[in-house]
C-alpha cells in the first residue's frame, strides 16, 4: 500500500510537511543506551526537523515515548487514534 501512495503522492495529504519531521521508535528488543544516544544525535543534528514518535501499540509504546522524552524534550507523540489510516499511511509514503 506505501508503494501505491507514493506513486500518488500529489492526490495525498500529509498531517505533516514531509520535509519538516523525523519519524522515531524503538521496542524492548532494540533499545539501549547506545540506540538512545544515536538517535539523540540524529535529532541533535537535525535541529531543522520536528522529531515525531510513532507509536506502533499506543499502550505499550508509551514508556518508550516518556524515556525518549526526558532526552528530547521536542520530541512529539504521533498519536493514530487522531488521524485516518490514509493519513497515516501518507505519513510513511512522504517519509525518505
Amino acid at each position: 500500500m506505501i508503494a501505491q501512495f507514493r506513486n500518488n503522492k500529489k492526490q495525498i495529504t500529509c498531517p505533516f510537511d514531509p520535509d519538516s519531521y523525523i519519524l522515531i521508535n524503538t521496542q524492548d528488543h532494540t533499545r539501549s543506551d547506545k540506540t538512545l544516544t544515536d538517535i539523540q544525535a540524529f535529532v541533535d543534528v537535525h535541529t531543522d526537523k520536528k522529531p515525531i514518535f510513532f507509536p506502533c501499540d499506543m499502550q505499550d509504546d508509551s514508556k518508550y515515548f516518556a524515556i525518549l522524552q526526558k532526552h528530547i524534550p521536542s520530541l512529539q507523540l504521533y498519536d493514530w487514534t487522531d488521524y485516518s489510516v490514509y493519513e497515516t499511511l501518507a505519513l510513511f509514503a512522504h517519509a525518505s
